[in-house]
């Protein structure tokens, strides 16, 4: 297993090169998918649900997992439902409300589910409506299903 401690090419935990002079192997990147540098168990999710003041600094990424992998998108979104709700809400609304600004037809239900895990009302709220005039019948049908079942929670918001 490679360290996740960035090397000298390494800056903020991004690289500065794609790959250390001595090795040629890729160093450290905080933005490659957790099977890339965890195997196919990852202990960082295991991590990070027990000890929730270090997912803060990570929100950025685990929402994209959230929102765009399909093998990470559960737990990633475990992880950010398991942030203290005073927090959580005003660090999700500013990456959900972007993500839903240039959402692309699969990114609806993903939005929705964490939307919902997370109990973030008035997101979900923002999303069925801007899916309701979608052009994608598939995606206003799944959005459907958002809303019959959840907006008795962001009417009593």
């Amino acid at each position: 297993m490679r360290s996740s401690t960035p090397n000298a090419n390494c800056t903020a935990g991004r690289p500065t090169s794609t790959s250390r002079p001595a090795t040629g192997k890729p160093c450290f990147e905080l933005h490659s998918a957790p099977e890339q540098r965890l195997g196919s168990r990852p202990p960082a999710f295991t991590y990070l649900k027990a000890f929730h003041h270090d997912v803060i600094p990570l929100l950025p990424e685990l929402f994209l997992w959230a929102v765009k992998s399909q093998r990470w998108a559960k737990p990633a979104r475990e992880i950010i439902a398991g942030i203290r709700r005073d927090q959580r809400t005003p660090l999700l609304e500013p990456l959900f409300m972007n993500q839903l600004a240039a959402a692309e037809d699969d990114d609806y239900p993903n939005l929705a589910s964490l939307a919902a895990l997370c109990e973030a009302w008035p997101l979900l709220e923002r999303l069925v409506r801007q899916a309701e005039n979608h052009n994608n019948p598939d995606v206003r049908e799944v959005i459907e299903h958002y809303n019959q079942t959840y907006s008795p929670m962001w009417q009593k918001a």
